[in-house]
Parts: structure tokens; sequence; C-alpha cells
């Protein structure tokens, strides 16, 4: 494998690693969250609730958008 596609692939593998992460301690910090606010704030949970997925279809399309241009570097690399 020629040494660019390594270097890319140990970049991408890194970007993985990186993003897991992040998504891991997010997940820690919003499940203290939110019971945090479920003790101290009354209707809180069912607005939340609303709100998150509101803003899920959102994320999910920005993840989308990363991984087609992670995937069109490579292959532009690979070619």
């Amino acid at each position: 494998m020629p040494d660019e596609q390594t270097a890319l692939i140990e970049f991408l593998a890194q970007r993985v690693l990186n993003l897991q992460k992040q998504i891991d301690e997010s997940a820690l910090n919003e499940i203290a969250l939110i019971a945090t606010l479920k003790e101290l704030v009354p209707g809180f949970d069912p607005r939340f609730d609303q709100l998150r997925k509101a803003a899920k279809s959102t994320i999910e399309q920005s993840d989308r958008e990363e991984i087609a241009r992670l995937f069109a570097a490579w292959k532009k690399k690979s070619s």
C-alpha cells in the first residue's frame, strides 16, 4: 500500500477514535445533566424529548456530510 494511502487510513482511524471518545464523553455528560434537570425542573422531561427529536435530524445530516467528504478525499487519494 502506498505511503499516502497508509497515512490517510491512519488519519481516518485516528479521526474515528477521536469521534468515538467525543461521543462517549457527550453521552456521559448528557445522562448526568438530564438526571439533574429532571430532579430540579418540573416538566423538563417532555420538552427535552421534543427538542431532542427536532435536533436529531440536523445532527444526522451533518454526520452523513462529513463521512461523504472523508470518503471523497480517500477516493481522490487512492486514484
